[in-house]
């Protein structure tokens, strides 16, 4: 009968655990997708991507045709990127002010203003 008891009491544990770390779990979660919604797009869509119809009718060099198509795919995938670290960055930066007011809250500390 201890031995059950004892079980409960780590479950308990373990799911006052998970609830305090919710939002942690949630970002966590919610930029993995994002990531992978973006990797999905990049080769559905930016992939095969060709920019020689629009160049072809001025210029018919075959090189510049493909390192036009290049300079395209990576300006689009390092937006993409960009985009994706700059969300990971707010949504760490807005749990960590939230959890410093939550368990801190005599310290009026606002981000980004020098004392």
């Amino acid at each position: 009968m201890n031995i059950i008891g004892a079980i409960k009491n780590k479950l308990k544990l373990l799911l006052s655990d998970l609830r305090r770390h919710l939002g942690l779990i949630f970002i966590i979660t919610f930029i993995w997708i994002l990531l992978l919604i973006g990797i999905v797009f990049l080769a559905i869509y930016v992939g095969p991507l060709e920019a020689g119809e629009i160049i072809y009718t001025y210029i018919h060099e075959e090189w510049f045709i493909d390192l036009m198509t290049g300079i395209i795919q990576v300006g689009m995938a390092g937006t993409y990127v960009l985009v994706w670290l700059y969300i990971w960055q707010r949504m760490v930066r807005m749990y960590f002010w939230r959890t410093v007011e939550k368990y801190m809250p005599s310290i009026e500390i606002s981000p980004g203003v020098k004392e």
